[in-house]
Formats: structure tokens, C-alpha cells, sequence
């Protein structure tokens, strides 16, 4: 966690300003919260752990605002079941779209998308509608080729406590 910033860090500070977080004042802002990091993303499917390999997370928390990106390289087995990330580094006080990037052997057609839910440290993946006739669907196994191994890459940003 950054608990101070020199005054070259900051463009147009004059010399006698001084930077300081733990409540850094900077202008009529105050910043509580710098911290960066990493966490571990545990991709499921139902409630099987299909990641593989050594999964990659890492964030920045500024204030009350996080971003995390992840790399989680995977095999769906034969699990079946709704697709979710678990380990958010800070619990989600929102719902939160983020981006994610499906490599082979997923079907990303229609679009997915995933979201940092509400309340809890889970990223849960939807598959987007294509008409207005249809509603948004949790992902599920059936957009992942069975037994095949692949990568998982993504980011959110999202509200926490």
C-alpha cells in the first residue's frame, strides 16, 4: 500500500504541497485508499474448480474503485453448470460489467459478458440476448468445448466498501 507520493509524482503540485495518503487531500479530494496487488481467481463450473495450471490475478484499488484483470487457464472436464470466477480480491457493493476475452474452444457467440455481482467476491458470466425476444442467460458449461484445455482473460472494474 503507497502511503506517500513525491511531488514529481503529481504535475503542477507547487512546493510547498505535500502529498500524503491515509487521507491525502489534493485538491478538494481526499484519497483514503491506494493499494495494489494480487488475488487468485478460481474459475467453476456448478461448483467444481476447473481452473488449471497457475491462474494470474492481480488489482488496483484506489478509493472505493477497483480494477482487476485476470488469465485463468482452464479444462472443463465433463462439469457441468453455470460458469463464475470466485476470490474478488474486496467484496463487489454493485453490479459491475467488465470485459472478457475467450480463447479457443469457447463460444462466444452470442456475446458473453462477465459481471462482478453485488455483495460478494464472485464474477458471474452471462450470454447477452440477440433479440429482444430473449432475456440475459447465466453462461453455462454448453459454450465450453468438453475436455479441452484453454485460457480465460478478463477485467472489471467495480465499487467496493
Amino acid at each position: 500500500m503507497v502511503t506517500s507520493l513525491p511531488k514529481s509524482a503529481i504535475s503542477g503540485l507547487a512546493t510547498s504541497d505535500s502529498p500524503v495518503f491515509a487521507g491525502v487531500n489534493v485538491g478538494e479530494d481526499t484519497l483514503s485508499v491506494y493499494d495494489e496487488g494480487t488475488w487468485t481467481p478460481v474459475m467453476k463450473i456448478g461448483t467444481t474448480t476447473i481452473s488449471t495450471g497457475t491462474p494470474v490475478g492481480k488489482h488496483i484499488k484506489i478509493g472505493k474503485q477497483v480494477t482487476v484483470w485476470f488469465s485463468i487457464p482452464f479444462n472443463r472436464g465433463t462439469n457441468t453448470g453455470n460458469v463464475t470466477v470466485t476470490g474478488l480480491p474486496f467484496a463487489s457493493t454493485q453490479d459491475a460489467p467488465g470485459t472478457v476475452i475467450l480463447n479457443d474452444y469457447v463460444d462466444g457467440s452470442p456475446p458473453i459478458i462477465p459481471s462482478a455481482n453485488s455483495g460478494g467476491t464472485v464474477i458471474a458470466f452471462y450470454v447477452l440476448p440477440l433479440t429482444t425476444e430473449t432475456q440475459l442467460a447465466n453462461m453455462t458449461d454448453a459454450q465450453i468445448k468438453a475436455s479441452t484445455a484453454s485460457t480465460l482473460y478478463g477485467t472489471i472494474t467495480y465499487y467496493a466498501s
